[in-house]
């Protein structure tokens, strides 16, 4: 009911904004400025509620077993590339600062390619968002290393506010609930590093046999 309650807020959010700024332009017609502000507002908004939508949709399809994940060798380096790019768009909005730590080299897993990138950038877009208060610098790591012949980590962490698995999230808190049951549907483990200072996540994978992909 938690769940059902915080959603049902985050989606009557945009749409309360959407009706507003809908009011305001058709009583401001002929003001290019207000215009353009209600314009740029309902853009803004409308994305906001297609996200939502898109991460309760997905979370939904996940639960039932109808999100088919193409399992195939991919390099794990090569995604984080692309979400870090993706990422730059958000950094520059606010005052963090990203740092990367990650080989040369390629690392091979067996993953879904897309799932990996979506989890990757909704752990920095959390740390955005969530680590550090309005107008407060902070800093974003992000990590990829081998641990040993068998094992890949990627890890993602802040020095903000904290927050554990068990701890109450942020926000709707579907993100989380995404991330979790990808990594279960990733052949990853998914854990958060409560001996550190503010958020640190974890996604761990063991090397895995592609024949045991094959159908």
């Amino acid at each position: 009911i938690d769940f059902v309650s915080k959603v049902s807020h985050e989606l009557k959010t945009p749409l309360t904004s959407i009706r507003l700024f809908s009011e305001t332009l058709a009583l401001r017609r002929g003001d290019p400025t207000a215009e353009q502000k209600c314009i740029d507002g309902l853009e803004r908004e409308t994305t906001r509620l297609q996200e939502l939508i898109d991460r309760l949709l997905d979370w939904g399809r996940m639960e039932s077993g109808r999100r088919e994940f193409v399992i195939r060798q991919t390099d794990l380096r090569s995604i984080l590339d692309n979400a870090l790019d993706a990422f730059e768009t958000f950094r520059h909005q606010r005052s963090v600062d990203l740092s990367v730590d990650m080989p040369r080299d390629s690392l091979l897993v067996m993953a879904d390619r897309g799932a990996v990138s979506d989890a990757l950038l909704n752990r920095l877009t959390n740390a955005y968002k969530y680590a550090y208060p309005e107008g407060v610098r902070g800093d974003i790591r992000a990590a990829l290393h081998r641990v040993d012949a068998d094992r890949l980590v990627l890890s993602v962490e802040d020095d903000g506010v904290g927050w554990s698995d068990d701890a109450k999230p942020k926000g709707t808190g579907v993100g989380t609930r995404i991330i979790n049951a990808m990594a279960i549907n990733l052949k990853a483990s998914l854990s958060y590093d409560e001996s550190h200072k503010g958020t640190r996540v974890v996604m761990e994978w063991y090397a895995v046999d592609p024949e045991a992909f094959r159908p």
